[in-house]
């Protein structure tokens, strides 16, 4: 695969909102907002602009202050389908004090500054990333059907340099009849997915093909973790996120398959899927403290102040890398700031929890249900990452991660599995069976 070039006017590191956004519906009334976070954002975090073409400091300052001051007034975002709305950015500013119920306002505000978002640009995008989850919440197409599901959307992250892996995924969900959203990474892949599945980023956006070490990659890490953070403030829904060189053999919400059965049970805030680079042993039991961030899923509406209070940390830490240090992967990091919390022993920090219980495991610390995240790992043998020789294990996989391997050589790894060649360039459809 070559990475193909995108217009000029998709510059690396300035925000992107669409030229023409669809007008606004009549938003419905807003859901009790989330609890207070209980630590405040670290005061470390100073407030900084090195991307290229932002404003100077002191006149961001100015335009986040007037951006938290104008939520005071401004309209809810919009919606789609009459879909209720669960508490909006704007519902969670107390227009008594001007503060915010969490600390998503100043976190986001800081975060936003960093990259030079104008606050006119911030409340579009939000509205834009409200509108289009909700619509596409559900997991299924037919909706109705799923109601167990209703409250859970799929998230996929594409560019265009990476535009065939992305269809070749595309096909293999819609086969399984699946309905999701689209990070976009650049400009031309918002405009080919459409304003109804494409995710605008807030962060710098990536036009290549990349590999593990690249801090376009960490970029493009950075964009999924505050877009999965957004979604799950603004609508405190359900968030599996999946990378999309993460093919799905069999239906992975299907009763019976791992990860559909640990979403049922809705015991838990955090699914995550381990990493391992070839098959384990029978009986093996994953330790918990690490795991693949490009397939796991976030429980925006069990303790939502809690969650979101743990992947901001994750996005503040991972900004704050990257420009300290000109590196910063999202894994790693997320992995980093987990353990710390888990080894906290209840000690107050930035990750919100302040215990962690494991599946099968007993809790790291003495907290309340709310003050502990409960969590568990995918079964490796039906979600595995990697294996060279998962061909061997086809009908008994639901999804293959085709990781440690970059760009071409997971082409490789996907037609072992009988996984690539699903999306035909030239028909520019779909050739499995149900695509089109």
């Amino acid at each position: 695969l070559q990475a193909t070039q995108v217009p000029a006017q998709a510059v690396a590191g300035q925000p992107f909102l669409p030229e023409s956004l669809p007008a606004a519906a009549s938003p419905p009334s807003p859901s009790p907002s989330p609890a207070p976070l209980p630590v405040p954002l670290p005061p470390s975090q100073s407030l900084r602009i090195e991307s290229p073409g932002s404003v100077d400091p002191a006149e961001a300052r100015s335009l986040v202050k007037g951006w938290e001051e104008s939520r005071e007034t401004r309209s809810a975002p919009a919606t789609a389908g009459g879909t209720s709305v669960a508490a909006s950015a704007d519902a969670r500013v107390d227009a008594s004090s001007g503060s915010a119920a969490g600390t998503d306002v100043a976190a986001v505000a800081q975060v936003a500054e960093s990259h030079g978002l104008p606050p006119t640009e911030r409340q579009d995008i939000e509205r834009e990333i409200a509108r289009v989850v909700r619509m596409r919440a559900g997991v299924y197409i037919d909706k109705a059907a799923h109601q167990d599901l209703a409250r859970v959307v799929l998230v996929t992250a594409a560019n265009f340099a990476y535009w065939s892996i992305y269809q070749n995924w595309r096909c293999a969900a819609q086969r399984l009849g699946l309905d999701w959203a689209v990070v976009a990474n650049d400009d031309e892949a918002y405009k080919r997915l459409g304003s109804n599945h494409a995710i605008p980023v807030v962060g710098h956006k990536v036009e290549s093909m990349v590999g593990w070490g690249n801090v376009k990659l960490d970029y493009v890490g950075w964009n999924k973790m505050m877009n999965v953070w957004l979604i799950m403030n603004l609508t405190q829904l359900d968030v599996v996120f999946t990378d999309c060189d993460n093919v799905f053999l069999k239906d992975p919400f299907r009763h019976g398959i791992s990860l559909g059965d640990l979403i049922r049970s809705e015991s838990y805030d955090y699914l995550y899927q381990p990493e391992l680079s070839k098959r384990p042993p029978k009986g093996y039991k994953s330790p918990g403290d690490g795991g693949n961030t490009g397939f796991f899923f976030a429980a925006g509406s069990r303790k939502p102040a809690m969650i979101q209070a743990l992947f901001q940390a994750v996005v503040i830490e991972v900004d704050s890398r990257i420009k300290e240090k000109g590196h910063g992967a999202d894994q790693n990091i997320f992995w980093q700031v987990f353990n710390q919390m888990r080894s906290s022993k209840g000690k107050d920090g930035p990750w919100g929890f302040k215990c962690a219980k494991m599946c099968g495991r007993n809790p790291t610390c003495k907290a309340s249900s709310e003050d502990t995240i409960e969590y568990c790992g995918m079964d490796p043998f039906v979600h595995p990452t990697g294996w060279d020789d998962a061909d061997k294990w086809v009908d008994t996989i639901a999804t293959y991660h085709s990781n440690y391997a970059t760009n071409e050589a997971k082409i490789k790894k996907l037609q072992k599995v009988g996984m690539w060649g699903l999306w035909n360039a030239d028909t520019k459809k779909c050739s499995v069976k149900d695509g089109s």
